[in-house]
């Protein structure tokens, strides 16, 4: 059975950390998991963008500016919500980017920021254990979901 009641308390106790954080859909998913009563530590590379959803989401929202590419960043950030909060529940990997322009006129360092980011990036699997774990990847035309409770990195990919 689905609960879509929106209570503010459906995810009460629990505590997330969201990649992406700063904006879009990383910041919706933020402010939704703090309206329905979980603790978010949110990660980023734009710190003045966490810094107002510091502001207007109080206590249970912790900012953490990291680059997702590089996985001592995300276990610090990830640290944050043991530390902070106690525990870590959820992780919802949203950080996604891309340079644009003609696929004949990227350079190989486009493609290489695009993979690390979407594809290796946002690992927080090796920092929990028996956690839930959601990818959103693909802004635009399509985006992918993926729920697993495994407690080994895994990788996913947009299919765009």
């Amino acid at each position: 059975m689905s609960d879509n009641t929106f209570d503010g308390s459906r995810f009460a106790g629990r505590v997330a950390v969201v990649t992406g954080a700063a904006s879009g859909i990383g910041a919706a998913v933020a402010k939704r998991l703090v309206g329905e009563g979980a603790s978010v530590v949110g990660i980023d590379l734009a710190a003045d963008a966490l810094t107002v959803l510091e502001k207007d989401l109080g206590e249970r929202f912790a900012g953490v500016t990291a680059d997702v590419t590089v996985e001592e960043e995300v276990a610090a950030a990830v640290a944050v919500a043991t530390e902070r909060f106690g525990s870590l529940d959820l992780a919802f990997n949203v950080a996604g980017a891309a340079r644009g322009g003609k696929i004949l006129d990227l350079a190989e360092s486009d493609w290489d920021f695009t993979v690390d980011l979407v594809q290796k990036g946002s690992s927080c699997a090796p920092s929990t254990r028996r956690g839930t774990w959601w990818t959103v990847r693909g802004a635009g035309r399509s985006s992918t979901s993926r729920r697993s409770t495994r407690t080994s990195r895994w990788w996913a990919a947009a299919r765009t």
